[in-house]
């Protein structure tokens, strides 16, 4: 039986080149794909980010039949200070799958973190090492009601 997954590979190292107005000395990353049938990367433009939105509005709201808001996305204040991931099928160019990812330097900064609107998390204001608050994560509902096709 042969599975289809990506294998993904994390290059560390300045992206200043690459990403705009990066400070060198922080350590940046970004997605390479090495063989399989989707792409992971890194959310780059506007539109990128929309279509994010929209996968979550058809994931989260219009597959469950509840009323949304009427541009068809689902968005709120932490899509602006995070970092959006994007899996695309490689022959198609759709996308699959999204999630995205809020770094914090320590854990004083977890008050800035969606979960925390929700839960109690002062146990990690004393965290002395970055940590990265992963959310919003959506598979197409494609892919969860039909069974995998072979690769070609």
């Amino acid at each position: 039986m042969r599975h289809n997954t990506a294998t993904i590979s994390l290059v560390s190292g300045p992206l200043s080149h690459e990403i705009g107005d990066s400070d060198e000395s922080e350590a940046s990353y970004r997605m390479v794909h090495l063989r399989g049938r989707y792409n992971a990367r890194r959310a780059e433009t506007q539109d990128d980010v929309l279509a994010c939105q929209q996968l979550r509005y058809l994931t989260f709201i219009q597959t469950r039949g509840l009323e949304g808001a009427p541009e068809a996305l689902d968005t709120d204040e932490f899509d602006t200070t995070c970092e959006h991931m994007m899996v695309e099928d490689q022959k198609t160019g759709q996308l699959v799958c999204c999630f995205r990812m809020l770094p914090l330097t320590d854990g004083s900064e977890i008050g800035r973190s969606y979960s925390a609107k929700y839960y109690d998390l002062q146990q990690l204001r004393e965290f002395p090492g970055k940590l990265v608050e992963m959310g919003r994560f959506c598979i197409h509902p494609c892919l969860l009601y039909t069974s995998p096709s072979p690769r070609d």
